[in-house]
């Protein structure tokens, strides 16, 4: 007796190989015929289960984290994805993921890019989040945008002289001139360039005095509300020659308060 089973892989079945197996028993359950077995292999469909990617990195002259007309593409962005897939914008800064992923079928899939800034031009800062996550839909490009524009950096330049006497306060003069800072700073979104030199001066009062001076600014930008998230750098030079920079966004350090509202 030959018997014959078709079945049919619904749209629930992802892609795999799956093998089927079937066999016949008696009332008491006893196998009483060989096993078949089929193999079948449910493969990626381009069109309704692969979820692509389309992306661009531009140039965000006005800083508002969207691309407006006049923007161009900035050519050369290095986007990492979070398996280690690299993709690079091309000269309209323009990028794209063929089948990125396989997002569920019925409620998607998140995914994740992140763009390296070291591969933007000199000078250039990140205009929106980073890294970025979207959800991918079967079947349908999702697109994944990075703005950055060319940074404004305002620089103080502090010695000892600045200071009370081997304290870390500063003198009064100075302190109504961190006003006149703040009120810079507030003009359009800049990043806050300290620089401290006392030549034979202890490193460990440098950084003490660095690290007020810097609260000294936080408490400053929320009393006026700080309409974007001020970004500090820091250089300490107590040997004569320039340190380099210690770039800390002021709301990631615990000597410093929160810098955005």
């Amino acid at each position: 007796m030959e018997i014959t089973l078709s079945l049919v892989a619904t749209a629930a079945a992802k892609p795999d190989e799956y093998v089927n197996r079937a066999h016949v028993e008696d009332e008491t359950g006893k196998v009483v015929s060989r096993v078949a077995t089929a193999a079948v292999e449910v493969v990626v469909e381009a069109i309704f289960d692969c979820g692509d990617v389309l992306g661009k990195v531009f140039d965000d002259k006005n800083r508002n984290g969207y691309q407006d007309a006049g923007e161009p593409g900035l050519p050369g962005a290095r986007v990492a994805t979070v398996k280690g897939l690299l993709v690079t914008s091309d000269k309209h800064g323009r990028f794209h993921v063929a089948c990125a992923d396989l997002p569920d079928q019925r409620i998607g899939t998140n995914y994740m890019l992140k763009l390296d800034p070291r591969s933007l031009p000199s000078g250039y800062r990140l205009t929106t989040e980073n890294p970025r996550v979207v959800r991918l839909t079967a079947g349908k490009a999702s697109e994944f945008a990075f703005g950055a524009s060319i940074g404004r950096v305002v620089r103080l330049d502090l010695n000892g002289g600045a200071f009370e006497e081997g304290q870390v306060l500063l003198r009064p003069e100075w302190r109504a001139r961190l006003e006149q800072m703040i009120a810079l700073l507030d003009k359009e979104p800049s990043v806050l360039r300290l620089f401290y030199s006392e030549p034979g001066g202890g490193s460990r009062l440098g950084a003490q005095r660095m690290d007020a001076v810097k609260r000294a600014v936080a408490d400053r930008w929320r009393t006026v509300g700080g309409r974007y998230r001020l970004e500090v750098e820091t250089s300490i030079d107590t040997t004569g020659g320039r340190t380099g920079l210690d770039r800390q966004p002021t709301r990631n350090r615990k000597t410093a308060p929160a810098v955005s509202p």
